[in-house]
């Protein structure tokens, strides 16, 4: 399992060129959070209940912190980040954007053409709030699904602040489910058609 909290300036849209990184049968677990702090777990232990063994944690002293308290990267070193965390939330920013093309959605959204009506009656509805997306601030990722936490944001304004939802992986590519996109449609005063 891998956790993944983000990082004051740390999204990266290019995350979206990630594609299959295979199963996570094995790996390091890595939480990442904005205070600075960071744990990391030995090799997964490759049973089912996807336990973790060798655990070490560690917390950036206050010499390795800048004064917005981020760790201070050190001889250059880039902000740490894990490109498969940013593949889901770079998959539910493009998916939930009422104002990302349709079909920039198609290869992130599970039976996408079914639902390209709906996100047309979801344009029209974001329109009366300048617009609705959606920022992630953290991913938990277990194997081929992940659990993503976000706010929702009204034209330039948070309106709803930690919810969560889940993506998974589908031929190496992370993707919400028609069943996840229509709950959040609903939400919106949006319906899906039947199917």
């Amino acid at each position: 399992m891998k956790r993944f909290k983000k990082t004051t300036g740390a999204l990266l849209v290019s995350a979206l060129a990630v594609v299959a990184c295979g199963g996570d049968d094995g790996g390091e677990v890595r939480r990442i959070d904005s205070g600075g702090s960071a744990s990391v777990s030995g090799s997964a232990s490759g049973s089912a209940s996807g336990s973790a063994s060798g655990i070490a944690s560690g917390s950036g002293s206050a010499s390795d912190m800048d004064s917005a308290g981020d760790p201070s990267p050190e001889d250059g070193a880039a902000e740490e980040s894990d490109p498969e965390a940013e593949a889901v939330m770079a998959a539910y920013r493009i998916v939930f954007d009422s104002e990302t093309p349709f079909d920039e959605k198609l290869p992130y959204l599970e039976d996408a053409e079914q639902l390209r009506a709906t996100f047309a009656a979801y344009v029209e509805t974001a329109e009366a709030f300048g617009g609705i997306s959606l920022d992630p601030t953290a991913v938990e990722i277990n194997g081929d699904t992940a659990e993503v936490t976000y706010d929702v944001i009204f034209g330039e304004r948070a309106a709803y602040s930690d919810l969560t939802g889940e993506a998974v992986r589908k031929d190496g590519v992370w993707t919400v489910t028609r069943e996840r996109f229509c709950t959040f449609m609903s939400s919106a005063r949006v319906s899906c058609p039947s199917g």
